[in-house]
């Protein structure tokens, strides 16, 4: 009976340990897996932050572009000067390649991120439809300085503020060319009112 007894403490008293390793072992796993779900949470808020500057960077800029594209169609019909023509060529060759590339960008990295709703307003293109001649190139000149100007700030709207390596590499890069093409616009339109200013006196 006493050896019995002993058996039957025995085999409680092991039970007993069994049951408090497993919910200690429950209990550890049960942190553990939360603290790697708070962590993950905050990592995921802070990248979606991140991507939804990317993804609407891009949205606004696609759209910088297509109107771009549209100045440089009137400029390769109307335009005088061989160094618009020249500029609105490289406009028309570049710049859809460079939509293409960020409509890769915004479908591979950011396809959950819902489109911009505080797109850029289309440009008025009147202006470059009705003018003619040497005034035409003036008026081009202008409204592309204008335009590479509002590149530029939407991409300083967003510095430091970009996440994704390419798209950052690719808004500078921009920035660079847009500021050095508005200033040589800016030279044109000079030169071009000064040519039209002497011939007008010449009459």
């Amino acid at each position: 009976m006493i050896k019995f007894l002993a058996i039957m403490v025995a085999v409680l008293a092991s039970s007993s340990a069994l049951a408090n390793e497993s919910e200690s072992a429950h209990k550890g796993a049960d942190h553990s897996k939360m603290g790697n779900m708070h962590k993950g949470m905050m990592q995921g808020e802070h990248q979606g932050h991140g991507n939804q500057v990317d993804a609407h960077f891009l949205d606004r800029f696609m759209k910088h572009h297509q109107d771009g594209i549209e100045m440089a169609k009137f400029a390769q019909q109307k335009a005088h000067a061989p160094e618009i023509k020249k500029m609105a060529s490289k406009i028309s060759k570049d710049q859809p390649k460079e939509i293409a590339q960020m409509q890769k960008w915004r479908k591979e990295h950011f396809s959950s991120v819902a489109k911009a709703n505080d797109m850029p307003p289309s440009m008025d293109m009147s202006k470059l439809r009705s003018a003619t001649g040497a005034e035409f190139d003036i008026v081009f000149a202008d409204m592309m300085a204008k335009h590479h100007d509002d590149g530029i700030k939407m991409v300083e709207s967003v510095e430091g503020q970009l996440k994704n390596p390419e798209v950052k590499r690719f808004a500078e890069q921009s920035r660079k060319n847009q500021m050095m093409e508005r200033d040589q616009l800016a030279q044109l339109k000079s030169s071009f009112q000064s040519s039209m200013s002497g011939t007008t006196s010449a009459e």
